[in-house]
């Protein structure tokens, strides 16, 4: 069971880190987005 709690822990970082990749890619492709739409306005 003390290993389990291990894993537990190991699964849980790389969940963070997975969160973070996804919040970056997502925010990275909503900035690109928001820039067009604004040059899009600006012209």
């Amino acid at each position: 069971m003390s290993a389990g709690g291990g894993f537990d822990i190991h699964d849980s970082i790389l969940t963070v880190r997975r969160r973070r990749i996804r919040y970056s890619l997502f925010q990275s492709f909503f900035l690109d987005l928001t820039g067009r739409l604004l040059s899009r306005r600006r012209r």
